[in-house]
């Protein structure tokens, strides 16, 4: 099963923020995330990387 995440940060009544993730719960389990941010019109980054667990995980 695949299920994306998106959600944005907020300052002063603005995005100054958003993130994407991409989680997919197998065996081994995959994950993925783009994240931008810019807290003034002189600075930004973004941020973008990759992951995989591998174990099998219990969620009760």
């Amino acid at each position: 099963m695949k299920q994306t995440v998106m959600w944005e940060k907020l300052s002063g009544g603005r995005i100054t923020g958003i993130e994407r993730v991409n989680i997919e719960f197998s065996d081994p389990l995959s994950v993925e995330s783009l994240s931008f941010n810019s807290d003034s019109e002189d600075s930004s980054w973004a941020l973008e990387y990759y992951g995989t667990i591998d174990r099998t995980l219990s969620f009760e």
